[in-house]
């Protein structure tokens, strides 16, 4: 009896340390991939109109098709809240709540849905999943990026598409596609490590 309480007290410390490390992993992976997208944000073009042109579209899909909905949407709420609080990540360097209240308050919000919709096609990644999936959240993107500039510039739908969205589409869908690509290159050359490895040890 003492045996079975001491191996039951010992595989309950196992499972403990495990689920802490497992969350102190999750807790690095999120703020490795919310600095991830701060550093993409500063390679911006200036452009008429209040909303750069930057390298966030291709970090925002790589950060979703790598992680999954759920840690990505959680690094993009990290992010989001790091420039909230004036941290210099958003485009440009700025920072500060009134980025939210700014023309491009829109597509900073967008950028949660994105995740979110983008990484479901890590659950059954797949070709054609992951161009639906990335297609879907780039429009929700886009869509909330819309809205805001209506609100704060007060455009008409149609001027805010030639001003917000036009400009940036080819450009966005390619990044998408060029993520989606980098993150299925990296899945094989890790897939092909972790079986070397697995070789090396028989």
């Amino acid at each position: 009896m003492p045996e079975n309480e001491a191996l039951k007290q010992n595989s309950l410390l196992q499972k403990e340390k495990t689920e802490q490390h497992s969350r102190l992993s999750g807790w690095l992976q999120m703020a490795l991939l919310a600095a991830i997208l701060s550093v993409f944000s500063q390679i911006s073009i200036p452009l008429p109109g209040g909303v750069p042109m930057t390298l966030q579209t291709f970090a925002l899909a790589f950060i979703a098709y790598w992680a999954g909905s759920s840690q990505a949407f959680r690094a993009v709420v990290l992010y989001l809240l790091m420039g909230a609080l004036g941290l210099p990540v958003f485009a440009g360097f700025k920072g500060g709540f009134q980025c939210f209240l700014g023309p491009t308050s829109g597509f900073l919000l967008g950028f949660a849905a994105m995740a979110l919709v983008t990484g479901l096609s890590r659950l059954r990644p797949s070709r054609t999943l992951g161009i639906i999936c990335g297609l879907a959240g780039l429009a929700c993107c886009h869509a909330m990026g819309l809205c805001g500039l209506m609100l704060v510039l007060k455009l008409s739908p149609a001027r805010a598409f030639m001003v917000g969205s036009l400009p940036f589409l080819a450009k966005d869908v390619l990044s998408v596609a060029a993520a989606w690509t980098a993150v299925r290159q990296l899945d094989k050359r890790l897939c092909f490590a972790s079986l070397k490895q697995l070789a090396l040890r028989f």
